[in-house]
């Protein structure tokens, strides 16, 4: 729930004159704006959010004015002043003493039972007030954050469902009618979630059409193509390994334009090295290459991948599909 300006300022335990030289704003103006004389103007607020560690939404936009201060009681009279003691009479000396004759005691009256005393009562307790607690203060609501907002789909998430959805012969109003929404309007989740659907669906119907069975679902461990940039780096070490061996003529080609042609003598995380046919050895950096393949493979176009986020391939970015 917002609050005006000057309570969030005192909980702090702020003046006003170090508020106006955390936020950059002048003290007359934050003294305008925590009396109500003017709301706090939109280019202030994050300035002020950010001197008093909270939210924009945390301060009202015009703040109530502050309640007048207390008047100041009057001073007391002092204390009256007890007189000065009287200074102290000389002892006087003590009469002579006189010898008197022993008092004979009176004759005790006849034997008579008195009666008893009655017992005293118990004097009542004095009831008191009992003493006045101050009530305890009440802590300030703070406004909750409102939860975060799913993630919206990735632009390549809903390029391949739709791709899928067009290789099952389902156009764009049949798969917005099967989800329910708008394809624009999902969720990377939701997007997530109807991309397996649809992969699940299309390798049931290669099976069908194939006459086998339907494939079993993969299981994450191992893949025909890479699903993670990080993942590229065992796939075409596998992919490089199995030409290395067969010892296939390789065909690379630069982003500058250049091309060299030999064969793979050996690679790393970071380059390629190839042996020419005149026998010069050449490094290649992985990072200069823009796609290479087997010498007589024929190039192939880009296309969607089936499984994935919806990410695209090309020929052989630095690897062939093998």
């Amino acid at each position: 729930m917002a609050e005006d300006l000057w309570k969030l300022r005192q909980r702090k335990g702020m003046t006003v004159q170090q508020l106006a030289a955390k936020s950059g704003i002048p003290v007359a103006v934050i003294q305008e704006y925590e009396a109500g004389k003017r709301p706090i103007r939109s280019a202030d607020l994050p300035k002020l959010a950010r001197a008093l560690f909270v939210e924009e939404w945390d301060i009202k936009d015009l703040s109530e004015p502050p309640p007048p201060p207390r008047p100041a009681e009057p001073p007391r009279p002092p204390a009256e002043t007890a007189p000065p003691a009287r200074p102290a009479a000389p002892p006087t000396r003590p009469a002579p003493a006189v010898e008197r004759a022993p008092e004979q005691p009176p004759p005790a009256p006849p034997s008579a039972e008195r009666p008893a005393p009655a017992p005293a009562r118990p004097a009542a307790p004095v009831a008191r007030p009992p003493a006045e607690q101050p009530a305890p203060a009440e802590r300030p609501t703070k406004a909750r954050k409102p939860p975060a907002q799913p993630a919206p789909a990735r632009p390549t998430q809903i390029t391949h469902l739709l791709g899928l959805a067009g290789k099952l012969g389902q156009d764009r109003a049949v798969l917005e009618a099967e989800i329910g929404k708008p394809v624009d309007q999902l969720n990377f989740q939701e997007a997530r979630r109807w991309l397996g659907e649809y992969q699940r669906r299309l390798r049931e119907r290669r099976a069908a059409l194939a006459g086998a069975a339907p494939p079993p679902a993969p299981s994450g461990e191992t893949r025909h193509r890479a699903h993670l940039p990080e993942s590229v780096d065992g796939f075409e070490a596998a992919y490089l390994t199995r030409h290395q061996q067969a010892g296939t003529r390789l065909w690379f080609k630069l982003f500058n334009g250049e091309t060299f042609e030999g064969r793979l003598i050996g690679f790393g995380p970071y380059n390629i090295v190839i042996r020419q046919d005149d026998g010069t050895e050449v490094n290649l950096q992985k990072l200069a290459i823009a796609y290479y393949r087997s010498v007589g493979a024929p190039e192939r176009a880009a296309e969607p991948l089936d499984e994935g986020d919806g990410s695209t391939e090309t020929t052989t970015p630095t690897g062939e599909t093998p």
